[in-house]
């Protein structure tokens, strides 16, 4: 039998998170998901890949949270520079420029290719066949100026935050994508 789609979303969502119930958010936190809902909402017409993206960033700020504690809360006053500063960004891979986003802490690696393949099939399972299949176009992406927004947003968000953000994203891909 076929699963629904909120058990595909959920089974999504457990990869990446201990719990799949959104507790309650500061509206501090509930306006920077808001923010980016409204960078989505901007750009979708012209930048399809900006769901995934954004899926990406935030799973991938989560990934980092398992190995650095202060990346589980909130962190509101959070920069580009202060990301730059404490997760290392793969910049070459044998001797070639790196495309997309991998990030280095405490000896591991995330990177948002793996996690980009996956929100493709998500799509997939759920019916919605014109998601950008593009993953290495979409995942490329994460260094242009106006994606810096999202990737600060993502990482300044505690693990609830970043879960309501996935799920308000996926939602939105369902009606648009």
């Amino acid at each position: 039998m076929p699963q629904q789609p909120q058990q595909l979303i959920d089974a999504f969502l457990e990869q990446y998170f201990a719990s799949t119930a959104i507790t309650g958010l500061s509206p501090d936190e509930q306006d920077l998901i808001d923010e980016c809902m409204g960078i989505i909402r901007t750009r979708f017409k012209r930048q399809k890949y900006i769901i995934g993206l954004v899926i990406d960033l935030a799973v991938v700020a989560q990934q980092l949270a398992g190995h650095d504690a202060p990346a589980r809360s909130f962190r509101p006053t959070l920069e580009f520079t202060d990301l730059t500063r404490q997760y290392s960004i793969v910049r070459e891979r044998n001797g070639r420029a790196a495309n997309t986003l991998t990030l280095q802490y405490a000896g591991y690696s995330f990177g948002i290719r793996k996690i980009e393949e996956q929100v493709l099939r998500l799509f997939n399972e759920l019916g919605r066949p014109s998601y950008p299949a593009a993953y290495v176009y979409n995942t490329g992406m994460w260094h242009k100026p106006e994606n810096e927004r999202p990737l600060v947003i993502a990482f300044r968000l505690s693990e609830q935050g970043r879960l309501r953000l996935c799920r308000e994203v996926i939602q939105f891909g369902l009606l648009t994508a």
